[in-house]
């Protein structure tokens, strides 16, 4: 299971130990308004971090902490994954209120990117987002994503934006 560390954050692999942590960010309807179904039980939350950990052992991917270097307090979460709908790798983030506005999601999804394209050989990750999130939306285009398409998937329509490694592809050698 991979660590990304920036200046101020580091990003940890969820593990059962974080369920507290993150039952705390996933019941605030605030956070969880555009997310699935919205706030989330610790019952659910635990779940979701049992599967997240399976994966993480399966294919190397999935969830991430959001933690501040300072106190290692988990102030949300980040990841890139498989979409269970679509032949694509995702990201998705969520951040408690006191973290919002100080730079910490673009700081955490533009470590994640690059760790996509040059730990994980991605060339391309999509982000899926409700149209009403405009947060979200500005952020994704500020790290590079461009809008792709709408689509419904999960009963809601969606907006598709992706982006494509930034990394020089390397050509054969002419010899």
């Amino acid at each position: 299971m991979t660590t990304l560390q920036t200046s101020r954050l580091k990003l940890i692999p969820y593990c059962l130990a974080d369920v507290d942590a993150l039952y705390a960010v996933m019941k605030d309807e605030r956070v969880m308004r555009h997310i699935a179904h919205g706030a989330m039980t610790r019952e659910e939350v635990t779940e979701l971090v049992e599967r997240d950990v399976k994966r993480w052992q399966e294919i190397g991917m999935g969830w991430w902490t959001i933690r501040e270097k300072s106190d290692d307090r988990v102030i949300g979460q980040i990841c890139l994954k498989p979409v269970t709908e679509l032949p694509e790798i995702e990201v998705g983030f969520a951040l408690e209120p006191n973290a919002w506005g100080r730079g910490f999601a673009e700081e955490a999804l533009t470590d994640v990117l690059r760790h996509g394209w040059e730990d994980r050989g991605l060339n391309r990750v999509v982000a899926l987002v409700r149209r009403e999130n405009l947060h979200s939306i500005k952020l994704l285009e500020r790290c590079g994503f461009a809008f792709e398409t709408e689509l419904v998937l999960r009963k809601r329509t969606l907006f598709l934006y992706s982006i494509k490694s930034q990394l020089p592809i390397s050509s054969p050698s002419l010899s």
